[in-house]
């Protein structure tokens, strides 16, 4: 406490992150030294903060949001410090102040906002082997927002994500150019959607199932082709896959 308030950054913000989550103090909690508190932890991060401490500002950004359910926390703050964030170039900042440009939260609703946040995180994270975006259903907010984003060869947007197709979109995404990969997972997210009969909960069909299932994730996606034929030579590149927040 001496030195964070002595003017140290490093130990305002060790002691922000004690009042915020109990670190270092055993079971997390201590009621004789006030500890955790939320007001005291935002007291030293911002101090913190204020003198660059970017982790502070993340966590600051993070206090001041929805923690303890819609409505709650400080939203002009929470808009404040992710803003700073975003100063430093953090892709995690990026698109939190995309959404709270389109959820109006701390800020004036603007999608025009949002979706340049949307494409300042595209070009964040293209590493040059294309970017796949996710998003909800069609003509929804998010999924209007990522649709600006398309652009042949670098960004492809589907609209519709189900569990699936995210879990493949990660699995198959390594070595795939980004047209391929898309190829590649919508079929099987597509037929992923079925009806489930009663004989689906029978323990020898749930095993053989999963055993096949582990059986197939066995088998490296960059080895043979969908046929089972040995498959072309890999570039090695990976297409990079983002969520676009609900």
């Amino acid at each position: 406490r001496a030195a964070a308030d002595g003017g140290y950054h490093f130990a305002q913000y060790r002691l922000g992150q004690t009042y915020l989550t109990g670190d270092g103090i055993p079971g997390g909690e201590d009621d004789s030294l006030g500890i955790p508190d939320r007001d005291e932890a935002a007291r030293y991060l911002s101090m913190a903060a204020e003198q660059g401490n970017i982790e502070a500002v993340l966590d600051l950004a993070r206090i001041y949001s929805e923690l303890d359910g819609p409505g709650t926390g400080d939203a002009d703050q929470q808009f404040r410090w992710t803003e700073r964030a975003v100063e430093a170039g953090l892709p995690d900042a990026i698109a939190a102040l995309g959404f709270l440009y389109e959820r109006g939260r701390g800020v004036e609703a603007d999608p025009e906002q949002a979706a340049a946040s949307a494409r300042a995180l595209a070009e964040r994270i293209n590493d040059g082997s294309g970017v796949l975006v996710l998003t909800d259903v069609t003509g929804a907010t998010p999924s209007r927002i990522a649709a600006q984003l398309a652009e042949p060869y670098r960004v492809v947007v589907v609209a519709g994500v189900n569990l699936p197709l995210l879990l493949r979109s990660l699995t198959y995404r390594r070595g795939r150019e980004l047209e391929a990969l898309v190829e590649k997972v919508l079929p099987s997210a597509r037929d992923a959607i079925e009806p489930v009969l009663p004989e689906v909960f029978d323990c020898g069909a749930v095993d053989g199932a999963a055993d096949a299932t582990r059986a197939a994730d066995a088998t490296p996606a960059s080895d043979t082709s969908d046929d089972g034929s040995p498959s072309s030579p890999q570039t090695g590149r990976t297409s990079r896959v983002t969520r676009s927040r609900h």
